[in-house]
């Protein structure tokens, strides 16, 4: 399991996706769980309807052969479900501290350009959208390491490095199945690139 462990922290890719997130006190760390669980709810919502669909899919294969116009119909539905779905995700993303930002992303935790400083041990209630999932993630984390960027930066003048805490399981298997996914289209685009 160790060894596990350490794999996914050192496998990383670098993604842009939405962030947001506030500073928590460390005695706040399971609250904040428990106060955000209909924050946490969305992310429930779409793995479950992940997993749903799934299962569904498998039904509306042999429902087409046998009744295909039922099949549409409740095709139809999914798809309204899967629309609703994604406004409550970007809903609960339209608040507090939001950048669409460069990250370096491991299943154990992420690094970003920031515009302030963040003092390392400090905890913090994060949000990020995986857009390749339409996922909300929410989860808390704990600054690892916050220093001056050599770049000269001006707008992000600090690289905050992160490690993620009580992140739900699901979460973080939506994490990694997302990074693999983005790895994947990476090669693709080099590939692409390399052959013109």
């Amino acid at each position: 399991m160790e060894k596990a462990e350490n794999r996914r922290r050192y496998f990383r890719i670098d993604d842009v996706v939405e962030l947001d997130y506030r500073s928590i006190e460390a005695k706040d760390v399971a609250e904040s769980r428990l106060s955000t669980d209909h924050i946490l709810s969305a992310c429930s919502l779409a793995t479950a309807l992940e997993i749903v669909s799934k299962e569904s899919a498998r039904l509306l294969i042999r429902l087409e052969r046998s009744q295909p116009e039922t099949a549409q119909y409740l095709k139809a539905l999914e798809d309204k479900i899967d629309l609703l779905s994604e406004a409550v995700l970007m809903q609960a993303g339209q608040t507090g501290k939001k950048n669409t930002t460069e990250i370096n992303l491991s299943a154990s935790g992420l690094a970003f350009q920031n515009d302030e400083m963040l003092a390392p041990g400090a905890f913090l209630e994060l949000r990020m959208l995986l857009v390749s999932f339409r996922v909300l993630i929410v989860t808390c984390c704990r600054v690892v390491d916050c220093k001056r960027n050599q770049s000269g930066e001006s707008q992000f003048p600090y690289r905050v490095s992160i490690d993620f805490v009580n992140m739900r399981e699901q979460d973080r298997e939506l994490v990694i199945r997302h990074m693999m996914r983005r790895q994947k289209q990476q090669i693709r685009k080099n590939k692409g690139s390399s052959e013109d």
